[in-house]
This record gives structure tokens, sequence and C-alpha cells, in this order.
């Protein structure tokens, strides 16, 4: 069964506003973990029913970037703030909070609606992080240093447990009630989520920096030596395995029993989830290097080419495409008609989902590696310069 994210840790009936002001001391109980300090404070993150809005890399298991929410554009600005550095891959969103991992070791929680900031915790020694909630836990994984992973009971309050897992270049997938880990050590581990028991390893024969995914039972990743790999998400056991003509580095998303991949060899391709066998393969002018968002019956997905394809999952033949002025920098976000997409060129742009015209764009004054987030009514984007905007719709208060 797919994670859904929802959170059941307190009861029902307590109002957003109170919850968004009550803080949760997590007692981490380890000095390497925290760096010295045993507690973090985070907000209430959401009440029981409640679903995390963006809980993981992708929103989901399956890595599609579709959002229910919905935001037209134009857009003006309602907020800004500096973190303590660039954030990475993806925002969080849960409750009516933002969570920012950032490059320095810092989780920086603040109110969606407001921007104002609840709660922040720098991660000892200062080696970027990146987190995923499920239910009333959190995972901070670290891309070095030991231990690289640790889950945490935001109910009561305590470590669950902390593992030496490597170094971690991916984003934790949450599926199935297991923390898997693609590692830069060539190798996957899936964990049993709340005990950290190691339930089983594969090693591969080349460096892991491709975010796995996850669908039908099937766990699915791509590798440095060209290959996208599925495993038996319960035993680890190669399924089947197909060969690019480059490193795959971007995240699959999975959808509709098709699993949508780019490679580095300038080629986007569609592979049947049940077997790997080729559905279609497009070819690019560019490297491919971030995921995809898959939306009924469209892919869309960036390349270094400076272009926004979207294409049919059915067939891959070419609805339209979108050239920014530099690389594609993110994967697409889909919310409603709208697409978000972040480039190196500075900006953030909105275009429409059926034709691919810019319907808005916008000047961050650096270049957009995080993922944008619609979320809380609000478009969230992050720039270097340690920038972080949000947006509503233009003249609604």
């Amino acid at each position: 069964m797919t994670s859904t994210g929802l959170h059941n840790s307190s009861s029902a009936g307590i109002s957003r506003e109170r919850r968004t002001l009550r803080l949760l001391c997590l007692l981490a109980g380890s000095a390497v973990a925290l760096g010295g300090c045993a507690r973090l404070l985070l907000p209430q993150l959401a009440e029981k029913g409640d679903a995390h809005l963006w809980p993981q890399f992708g929103g989901a298991a399956q890595r599609t970037n579709v959002v229910a929410a919905e935001l037209a554009p134009p857009l003006e600005l309602d907020w800004q703030r500096k973190a303590t550095a660039s954030l990475g891959p993806t925002f969080l969103a849960a409750g009516t909070s933002i969570l920012c991992p950032t490059k320095d070791g810092h989780l920086l929680v603040m109110d969606g609606p407001s921007g104002k900031k609840v709660a922040q915790k720098k991660f000892r020694p200062g080696f970027e992080i990146t987190c995923a909630l499920y239910e009333n836990l959190l995972v901070v994984a670290r891309r070095h240093g030991n231990p690289s992973l640790t889950v945490h009971d935001l109910g009561d309050g305590h470590l669950l447990w902390s593992a030496a897992a490597g170094s971690i270049e991916t984003e934790p997938l949450i599926a199935d009630g297991h923390l898997i880990v693609a590692a830069d050590e060539k190798r996957l581990t899936a964990y049993e989520l709340r005990s950290g028991k190691v339930l089983w390893t594969l090693n591969t024969d080349d460096n892991l920096r491709s975010t796995p995914a996850y669908a039908e039972d099937k766990v699915v990743f791509g590798s440095d030596d060209g290959r996208v790999r599925a495993v038996d998400v319960r035993k680890g056991t190669l399924i089947w395995q197909y060969r690019t003509g480059g490193a795959v580095l971007a995240p699959p998303a999975i959808s509709h029993g098709i699993v949508c991949v780019g490679s580095t060899d300038r080629s986007f391709y569609a592979l049947s989830l049940d077997s790997g066998l080729v559905r279609w393969v497009f070819p690019t002018g560019g490297r491919i290097r971030h995921g995809a968002a898959v939306a009924d019956s469209v892919v869309l997905f960036g390349s270094n080419d400076h272009l926004v394809y979207c294409l049919s999952l059915r067939n891959g033949s070419e609805r339209w495409r979108f050239r920014a002025k530099s690389i594609i920098s993110t994967p697409p976000l889909v919310a409603g008609k709208v697409v978000y997409v972040g480039s190196l060129d500075q900006h953030v742009y909105a275009l429409d989902l059926d034709s691919g015209r810019e319907l808005w764009k916008y000047d961050t004054g650096g270049r957009v590696r995080t993922m944008p987030l619609v979320a809380y009514d609000r478009l969230f984007v992050a720039a270097e310069g340690n920038r972080i905007f949000a947006f509503r719709a233009k003249g609604k208060a």
C-alpha cells in the first residue's frame, strides 16, 4: 500500500490556529545527531485525519509531482525571508507549516500563510540535510557524516533510531512501512520504518544518485552505470533492469503502470513497470537530470537544452515545448491546469498545462534548484542567495 501521509498523533477538534502555535519538544537523545543539543522544537504538524500536504520529495512514493491544490496566475509576492543557506531539492508541507531543510544542516519551519518562523534547528556538523514525514514520524537524512539517517517520533518526543546509512545523495523513500535509502556507496537499503531494522540490502555496480520511486510492490531507481532497476519492496530481489546510454541521475516517476525517467544520454524513457520493456523513447537536445511530473495523460520534464517538454504518456508524442533562457533545474510541479518550474536563468515559470503558454514568471535574483510547491493558497519558491518566496493570487488578501 502506498503511503498516504496521514497523521494520527493527537486528538481531533483542536483548531488549526491553536495547532500552529503549539510546539512539541522532540527529544533526540543524541549529541551526534543533533549537534550536542537534545531538543528540537517543531510545530504540531497535523491533527488526526489531516493529511500531510507534501510529506516527501515528489509528493508521494510514486514521485509524480502533482499537488491537489490549485493556484492560477497572475501572482504577486506575499512574503519573503532568508534562510541560513540555500534549500535542498524540496519543501515539505504539513498542518499549516512549511519545512525547509538547508544545505548547511538547518531545518527551518515556518508558518506557511504568514512566513513567520516557528522553529529552527541546526544538525551538526552542518552537512546538507533532507527530510520526509510519515504519520507522527520525521525522517532526517544527512548527505555526509554519521549517523546519516535518523527517525524521530513527533508524538512522544524521542529519537526512535539512527543508522550509519552512508552518503545519501538522494531523497529518502517512505513506502509500505519501509524507509528506503539509495546511498553513494553503491547500495540500496530498506529499513523497517518504525524500528530501524534492516530488511534487505541490494548492492550495485555503480553509484546511486537517482532517488527511488515506488508503486505496486516495486522500488524503481537508476544508477550511474545507466541502468534502471526494479526490485521487490519486501525482499529486495531484482525483478528487471534496463540499460540506457548514460548515467541515470533523475528520479523515476510512476503512473498507470509506466516508469517515466530521463537519462544523461539525452533521452527520456517510458518503461513497463511490470517487465521493464520499453514503451517508447523520446530524444531531447540535452542531458536529463531531474524528475518528471505525470498528470492524467501527459508527462512533463525539463532538460539541459533549456526546454520543458510535455508528451503523451501513452505513446510519447509531443504535445508542446517551452524554452527558458537556461537549464531547467527542477522537476515540474502540476497544480490544477498550471505547471510551475524553476530554471538556472533565475526565474520561476508558470505554464499552461494544455498549451505550454507562459502565464507568469518571476525573477528570483538567484538560480532556482528547489522544486516549487503550491500549498495554503500560495506558491513557495526557493532560490540561491538563501531566499524563500511566497506568492499568492494577485488581488487576494
